[in-house]
């Protein structure tokens, strides 16, 4: 058996928890939007599109986006290929 002292302290912890966890779905819930706003865009660390390849060669543009960065995009590639 637990003493009321303990009850207490129990039912006091709990409540304190309980507003944490209320207070981080409210975080959450606002997080979630703006995860969708941020996919309509471009990428976090992606590269504009005027810079996004360099160094135009007989071969073709070397990319610089993030996933292909150092080797030939095959979208930026010139029509001599």
């Amino acid at each position: 058996m637990l003493t009321k002292h303990q009850t207490a302290s129990i039912v006091k912890h709990l409540r304190a928890v309980a507003d944490i966890l209320e207070s981080s779905t409210a975080v959450a819930a606002g997080s979630q939007s703006n995860e969708v706003k941020s996919k309509r865009g471009r990428k976090p660390g992606a590269v504009d599109a005027e810079h996004r390849c360099k160094g135009v060669s007989g071969t073709g543009d070397q990319c610089k986006n993030r996933a292909t960065q150092g080797t030939y995009c095959g979208k930026h590639t010139t029509a001599t290929d």
